[in-house]
């Protein structure tokens, strides 16, 4: 940090030890490099440094304003406190640029314009009014889907029969995460032969398109094609003249050591903006525009630096560094792989370009980035104790799918007993927006995850970060020994928190992983709890849940629980009156012959029981023990629905131990079975809950139904009163629902609450006009309209005393969160205890009784 701060000393003044060289568009290349020295007397061409022999603290400074069609080489090192650095020089803000591009001018052929290109060069990307001019592609938009696939080399499709597609780009969806680009070498009626083997060999139905082949071109959309075997650049709109871009890397620093970059531009390489493969490599304060494949690359080395950059358009990823000890910090990184100006190297030859930051190695930092749209991840990191903190990550997952906004894997074997990431902290990051991508995907099923911990992923803590708009919040799959505390997941698609345990990482059981202190909210059509998917034996819990508060916001129902102990709930709606649609029940009290329940696998037990364990003399129950699979359902009848409509689904149930998993899910009851609106997870307790949960279809289906899945070898639970209903529109229009507000900057703010004026907290506390947030935190406010009930939000297992001082109450004996609620049932507290198990509260003036709430009892508090 402190040579950092010295740099603009170190530029300002000649040092006995150190030699500046100046350069410039007007410079003279017949000048001595002692001219040089002198910003008067300036070289011209950046070739010049292949002469110089440089030293550690040596410069080479770029005049600003100045533009430089021509690459920079470096082949020496500084030292690891004295960098050679390559700066800037003059007067104003316009950094000096080094660009990848050439001016040509095109003769018209009608709708047309065309060119040859010098020989030897190939363009990539092409420019007008310094913005790319998508790539020609065919279709024009969406997929075509192979009639056959040719191992990893080829494949057969009707569409290109009739036109002769050689040389064309072909991008294929060989997998789900991966966008991968190849080149028709040949081809034969409808079939075609790629130009190299296919990194994945393609699903039977692959999905493709084409680009850069002039019968791809229409007269009437901007675009290009670029033939290589004539050098003819071919182009359309009114300007007859356009830069192409034509030189792989600008800035190479290979095989050097120690360089510092800092304040310059870089426009239109067809590779690497930057390259290098050293130690200390250190890139500051640039801008970095279209970048065909890397905006920032160092292959190899250690302690690089790539702080406070603009990185806009590169083709596969933003920065990538490979090495332990690298940094990334304070960067914006915009459109990374964004498929309308990816080039005809598209994403890359294999797996898995599309990152904004990707670092792999040990003891990285990942902070203070600012990442929106890009094509795969986010932003990954595969290294031990690496700390990725306080970035803010928008519109992942663009291009491809099973990927994230924030993704990490220990390794491609999937052991989990490689070291991978182990010691690493993920903290105060802000997920947001996790689109995912299933165009050209014939097996389509979502999974653009929040933060994800893949394969076998270890010993990694996840800490007070905000998800939301995910397909899951949090996608731990074959974990061990991961610490989830204090995020906050809402409005994810599924669920908050999806668990998979699978063959991937090993025989060894998914274990040891802690979620505690977690808010989780679901909106309409969501779920509020974890969720799990079981397709390998395990014989110990997934993970321990400590102190977890999940919210459901279904507009109409409204609640929050405490590790499934009810805060508080709401309805928005008169019970006697609510103009719902038939019901379709799943029988009350428990008749199975009514709505045709079933179940699989076949050694799933479901029974009526009449025993202790119902509550109203009949219910099912539901054993799994005898389940060789990794999950068990029952499930009731067909039931029509309507695409886009609303539906509650209300049962009750409990089970025999708390903690319990149990999966309603909205299915199709046929061909794929896949969820169609709804598929989350909610954890059961002993005693009998109520569950009221909305869910719209995505498809009309006149055989839908409802099943509720569980884990096999781990479940005995009840279910009754199942209850399906169509909800009309009218029912829902004009209410308000819960709201998210981020503080996604370094500083406190505090600002008014938008809207209505009564708003509550999770925890059913009221809140005031204006809501404060510290930096990279965010809260949940629930409107509190309508019908509120507080429930029992503590299980006392001691007695309590309570000692009261003028208004304040001092409470011992509290094992739990627990609520104060005045003698019409409104929460006035929710009191936190101490280790010791003491709260104090202070009754509002005026408050003459109100009551602890512990279970089954309250206590009265009598204030003066």
């Amino acid at each position: 940090m402190l040579s950092r701060l010295l740099t603009p000393i170190l530029l300002g003044m000649t040092l006995p030890w150190a030699a500046t060289y100046h350069f410039a568009a007007d410079g003279d290349d017949t000048r001595t490099a002692s001219q040089a020295g002198n910003p008067a007397t300036p070289w011209k061409s950046l070739s010049k440094v292949a002469s110089l022999t440089l030293k550690p603290n040596d410069s080479l400074l770029l005049r600003k304003g100045d533009v430089w069609r021509e690459s920079l080489v470096i082949r020496q090192s500084g030292g690891k406190y004295q960098p050679i650095v390559i700066s800037s020089y003059g007067v104003g803000t316009a950094l000096p640029e080094l660009r990848g591009t050439i001016a040509v001018q095109g003769t018209s052929d009608g709708s047309f314009w065309s060119t040859i290109v010098p020989k030897g060069l190939a363009v990539k990307t092409v420019f007008r009014d310094n913005l790319p001019i998508p790539i020609s592609r065919y279709p024009d938009t969406g997929w075509i889907f192979a009639s056959a696939v040719i191992g990893a080399t080829g494949l057969s499709a009707t569409e290109l029969a009739t036109r002769d597609w050689t040389g064309a780009s072909i991008h294929l969806r060989t997998a789900m995460w991966t966008l991968e680009t190849n080149e028709i070498a040949t081809q034969s009626g409808g079939q075609v032969t790629f130009a190299r083997n296919a990194i994945y060999n393609p699903p039977a139905k692959v999905g493709f398109f084409l680009t850069n082949h002039p019968l791809a071109q229409s007269p009437s959309t901007p675009s290009w094609s670029f033939a290589k075997a004539s050098g003819t650049l071919r182009w359309n709109g009114s300007a007859s003249a356009v830069e192409a871009a034509v030189l792989p890397t600008l800035l190479n620093l290979d095989g050097s050591h120690h360089i510092r970059v800092q304040g310059l531009r870089f426009f239109g390489a067809t590779l690497h903006a930057i390259k290098a493969d050293g130690n200390g490599i250190e890139v500051f304060d640039c801008q970095i525009l279209y970048p065909g494949m890397f905006g920032v690359r160092i292959t190899s080395g250690r302690e690089g630096d790539v702080s406070g950059n603009r990185i806009v358009g590169s083709g596969n990823d933003a920065i990538y560094l490979n090495g332990p000890a690298h940094k990334a910090q304070r960067n914006t990184i915009l459109r990374t792989a964004a498929t309308p100006f990816l080039t005809p190297d598209g994403m890359g030859d294999g797996c898995c370009g599309g990152y904004g930051i990707l670092a792999q190695g040990d003891s990285a930092i990942v902070a203070r980035n600012v990442i929106d749209s890009t094509g795969y991840n986010g932003a990954g990191f595969m290294g031990r104790s690496s700390l990725v903190e306080e970035n803010e990550i928008s519109h992942s997952c663009m291009v491809t799918d099973d990927c994230a906004g924030l993704y990490t894997i220990t390794g491609f074997s999937g052991s989990a007993f490689k070291t991978g990431a182990m010691g690493s902290v993920v903290r105060r990051n802000i997920v947001r927006d996790v689109v995912g991508s299933l165009a050209g995907w014939a097996d389509a099923v979502a999974a653009s995850q929040g933060i994800y911990l893949d394969d076998g992923s270890h010993d990694i803590r996840v800490d007070s970060n905000v998800v939301s708009g995910a397909t899951n919040g949090l996608y731990l799959h074959n974990t061990q020994r991961v610490q989830v505390k204090d995020n906050l997941f809402y409005g994810n698609r599924i669920s908050p928190v999806l668990m998979t345990h699978d063959g991937l990482a090993g025989t060894s059981d998914m274990k040891d992983n802690l979620l505690t202190g977690n808010l989780m909210t679901g909106l309409v059509g969501q779920g509020a709890w974890s969720d799990a998917s079981l397709l390998q034996a395990q014989d110990l819990p997934l993970a321990t849940f400590q102190g977890n508060t999940s919210c459901l916001d279904h507009l109409l129902h409204v609640e929050c629980r405490l590790d499934n102990r009810l805060l508080w709930e709401r309805f928005r709606y008169d019970t006697a009156k609510a103009p719902f649609g038939p019901e379709t029940p799943g029988s009350a009290h428990f008749d199975i012959t009514v709505w045709g329940w079933g179940a699989y696998p076949w050694q799933t037990e479901f029974t009526r029981d009449s025993g202790k364990a119902c509550a109203k003399g009949g219910c099912m129950r539901v054993a799994t023990a005898k389940v060789t699979e990794s999950n068990a359902m029952v499930y009731g009848g067909v039931v029509p629905v309507q695409k886009g409509t609303l539906y509650r689904l209300r049962f009750s149930a409990k089970g025999s131990r708390p903690g319990q998993r149990l999966t309603p899910t909205l299915r199709h009851a046929r061909n794929s079975w896949a969820a169609m609106g709804y598929a989350s997870g909610l954890m059961l307790d002993t005693a009998w809950n109520r569950y009221e949960l909305y869910m719209r279809a995505d498809v009309t289906e006149d055989t839908a139904r409802i099943d509720f899945t569980s884990q096999s070898r781990d479940s005995l639970y009840w279910l009754d009163e199942v209850s399906f209903r169509s909800v009309p529109d009218s029912m829902v229009q004009g209410l308000e629902s819960s709201r998210l507000v981020v503080n996604p900057t370094p500083i406190s703010t505090s600002s008014p609450i938008p809207g209505s004026s009564a708003w509550m907290d999770p925890w059913g506390n009221a809140l005031n006009s204006s809501l404060s947030l510290a930096p990279w935190q965010a809260k949940v406010i629930f409107p509190s309209q309508g019908s509120v009930v507080i429930g029992i939000a503590t299980k006392a297992t001691k007695s309590l005393l309570a000692t009261r001082n003028g208004r304040a109450w001092t409470l011992s004996g509290l094992t739990s969160p627990t609520s104060i609620i005045d003698a019409q049932g409104r929460l006035l507290a929710r009191l936190e205890p101490d280790s010791q198990g003491r709260a104090v509260w202070t009754a509002p003036a005026g408050q003459r009784m109100c009551f602890l709430h512990t279970a089954g009892r309250s206590q009265a508090l009598v204030t003066p």
